[in-house]
């Protein structure tokens, strides 16, 4: 894909990040690398992945 390069710099289509809100750009060798950061999860659903992995577990220690 080529894109146009601006006064303000290059912009890139969001379909192509996903729903990331957060990249890291790099330069290494005349080339610019885009590395697409996983969004992350909320407390809420980040708890609830928890507990549906080791339920019995949890239910033990509570």
């Amino acid at each position: 894909m080529k894109l146009k390069v601006t006064e303000q710099g290059v912009l890139i289509p969001k379909e192509l990040l996903g729903d990331s809100q957060e990249v890291e750009l790099t330069q290494q060798e005349g080339q610019l690398i885009i590395t697409i950061k996983p969004p992350a999860l909320s407390y809420q659903k980040a708890t609830e992945y928890v507990l549906k992995k080791n339920h019995d577990l949890y239910q033990r220690l509570a």
